[in-house]
């Protein structure tokens, strides 16, 4: 009587930084409600974060957010397994992906050797005196 999505996907994250997406948690059951135990996830570069209020009303929607840090570049793979207050299986899984991706480009370009600017900077200051 508790159902989410399938499938989260974060595409491309740059190693270091965090993507957010939305997990909806539905319950179809119009009469009783639940409570969400725990939100388990395989990889360490996923985290979700368990509602103030864990407590699926009938009929109810809860939103909760999935976050993927990644730490390395390349694919990553995990399993969120939403699990219900009385239950030891999940009752619902959710399949993570997401990509890391290198520090690519841009950043700081200097030419000439280290402390060069500096001191043309300080010649020039000295010259206009």
């Amino acid at each position: 009587m508790v159902t989410s999505d399938s499938a989260l996907a974060f595409g491309d994250v740059a190693i270091g930084r965090t993507a957010e997406a939305m997990l909806a948690i539905h319950n179809l059951d119009t009469a009783h409600g639940f409570r969400i135990a725990q939100l388990a996830i395989d990889d360490p570069a996923f985290t979700a974060a368990q509602p103030a209020d864990p407590t699926l009303a009938p009929g109810a929607t809860v939103m909760v957010p999935v976050q993927f840090t990644p730490t390395a570049a390349g694919a990553h793979t995990a399993q969120l397994s939403v699990v219900l207050y009385g239950n030891d299986a999940p009752i619902a899984t959710v399949n993570l992906t997401g990509q890391g991706v290198g520090h690519g480009g841009g950043g700081c370009n200097a030419t000439g050797a280290p402390g060069a600017g500096l001191a043309l900077a300080l010649l020039a200051l000295v010259r206009r005196r």
